[in-house]
């Protein structure tokens, strides 16, 4: 089946455009509202991250929304009981672990994502040969599973991530965790090469990407970006400032 989101994805990248994904952690205060601004400022996608209390892909910025939603009572299907009563323009994807879903039951969990209208997964800490237990389970169903592929995948590994990743690739560039500074250096450069011969699918990089000149300088390379920890920041310090989020 061809994924909503893969199609999507795949024409933003036909027209010669490069998409911008922004990430906001769900649950933490004005987090729909934020949502909103993001889409009215230009989003192609939203990632919408489901927190978790061991969030190991995460820097300390969106570990902390974590802890914060989490401590504000959040639970996953919850959240998404919110999403489901709200209309985006651009398609949502979900950004969580994988104990998150498997604690309510994978079944509940994609019928509750796919009511909330969630078009993508992006389940980290879910390594590649063992996605087939959550792809499985979406079968036929509209979401696409996201892949990670970074710049120490081997290459046969990489271009097996590649030809099987849905929506999109998500690209990390940098050895770490999310919110670290970037610093773009050939060897980045001659990754997101390798990554464009090995597939035509769109990639998008997530990862250090904090400013607009470096989410500029990147998108050279790939097909789009993913912003999270400088909104979330904004968020955090401010709930109320939504104005500064759409800057």
């Amino acid at each position: 089946m061809d994924k909503s989101l893969s199609s999507y994805c795949t024409s933003i990248k036909s027209d010669g455009k490069k998409a911008l994904v922004t990430y906001i952690t769900a649950g933490i205060d004005n987090w729909k509202e934020a949502i909103e601004v993001c889409v009215e400022n230009g989003a192609d996608v939203i990632e919408v991250g489901l927190p978790f209390s061991d969030p190991t892909m995460d820097g300390p910025i969106i570990a902390q929304a974590s802890y914060k939603s989490i401590e504000n009572g959040s639970h996953t299907l919850e959240l998404l009981s919110e999403l489901s009563n709200i209309s985006f323009d651009k398609p949502l994807v979900a950004m969580t672990y994988f104990n998150v879903f498997y604690s309510h039951g994978l079944d509940l969990a994609i019928q509750a994502s796919q009511d909330a209208g969630i078009t993508g997964f992006i389940i980290p800490d879910l390594s590649f040969e063992e996605s087939s237990i959550l792809d499985d389970v979406i079968g036929e169903n509209d979401i696409a599973h996201i892949q990670l592929v970074s710049s120490t995948t081997s290459p046969i590994r990489k271009k097996e991530i590649a030809t099987h990743s849905e929506g999109f690739l998500y690209t990390v560039a940098l050895k770490g965790i999310t919110g670290q500074q970037v610093n773009f250096d050939q060897e980045i450069i001659d990754f997101f090469n390798d990554i464009k011969s090995t597939s035509t699918q769109a990639s998008y990089c997530g990862i250090g990407i904090r400013t607009p000149e470096q989410a500029k300088e990147i998108s050279k390379y790939c097909d789009g970006v993913i912003v999270g920890s400088s909104i979330v920041e904004k968020l955090m310090n401010d709930p109320k400032d939504l104005k500064s989020i759409g800057e």
